[in-house]
């Protein structure tokens, strides 16, 4: 979508994509996400939802997909942007990022599961947000113990990659 819309807006509500269902419904972790930032935009609703993220596990575009839920749950067109060319919350952080210094919002909330807020905020920093008021919001928790296992692992795994390609960088 245009960038031109963005900087109409003060205050950007960015959902992290994760893979849609196979037949391109909400999946459990879209719909946590896309949830989450409905209610901060009810409480919000001069801020933009951004939606972002590629199809990565399908051929549904993640972004795609949590537009259309957020449609069909009352959200307004103009209050909605997505993109469909990242595939991973490093080229997220880098757009947002890019997005920040070109349109200079107010304040930007990233809404992720909670797993991922940690390494989301790094690679956002990392990636240079600037003086943007950033706020990293988490989705309630997954159902099942071993879901949430499983998100904690595939965080923990990835740090290594993310580190080696974002930089790290000591303190003192």
């Amino acid at each position: 979508m245009s960038e031109a819309k963005l900087s109409g807006y003060t205050h950007w509500i960015a959902i992290l994509g994760a893979p849609a269902g196979d037949d391109g419904s909400m999946s459990a972790p879209l719909l946590r996400r896309a949830s989450r930032a409905l209610e901060l935009w009810r409480k919000t609703p001069d801020a933009l939802l951004m939606c972002l993220g590629a199809a990565v596990a399908n051929r549904h575009a993640e972004s795609v997909v949590m537009r259309e839920w957020l449609l069909a749950q009352g959200v307004p067109n103009d209050a909605l942007w997505a993109e469909t060319v990242t595939t991973t919350t490093r080229e997220q952080a880098r757009l947002l990022s890019r997005l920040c210094r070109d349109h200079a919002p107010q304040r930007l909330c990233v809404v992720s599961d909670r797993s991922h807020l940690p390494r989301t905020g790094f690679m956002l920093r990392r990636a240079g947000l600037g003086r943007t008021a950033l706020c990293l919001v988490g989705a309630r928790l997954p159902e099942g113990k071993r879901t949430l296992a499983l998100q904690i692992l595939h965080e923990l795994s990835a740090w290594p990659a993310d580190l080696a390609v974002m930089g790290f960088r000591p303190r003192g």
